[in-house]
């Protein structure tokens, strides 16, 4: 069996869910996560250094990070108001995406979808009514 190398890049964290890494690290070269404890979305270098806070008003229980590097963007889901959300991957311009219809929104993940206004859809399972959904832009 193969053994693994354990490293403690970020401490002091009471509840956070969602890291995401990009699979292009050279693109931004950094980890994204959303800390529910603090209601808030942060993001570090790769080695945990450099911890910043990018969104930290306006979040309930956000979950699940989905990063589109292409287009300077990040997607979470809100688990207290039950929505979706994006931003820039710096944290400025925060929009709501879809803000009914969902009833325990977890579990984001965003591909490519022609066809769709930005191209991309939005897949998440949304827990309390056993769904698996996904969400694109109406053109």
């Amino acid at each position: 069996m193969q053994k693994l190398l354990l490293l403690c890049l970020v401490t002091g964290l009471v509840l956070a869910l969602g890291l995401v890494k990009p699979i292009d690290a050279g693109a931004s070269g950094k980890m994204y996560w959303a800390d529910v404890s603090l209601a808030s979305i942060k993001r570090a270098n790769l080695d945990g250094s450099s911890i910043e806070d990018l969104i930290t008003t306006g979040l309930g229980f956000p979950s699940g990070l989905a990063l589109d590097l292409a287009s300077g963007k990040m997607y979470w889901l809100d688990t207290g108001p039950n929505k979706i959300q994006r931003a820039n991957l710096d944290g400025s311009g925060v929009q709501d995406l879809v803000t009914t219809g969902l009833s325990g929104p977890r579990g984001i993940a965003l591909w490519s979808c022609p066809g769709s206004v930005d191209g991309q859809a939005l897949g998440f399972v949304d827990l309390r009514s056993g769904s698996l959904s996904y969400a694109i832009g109406d053109k």
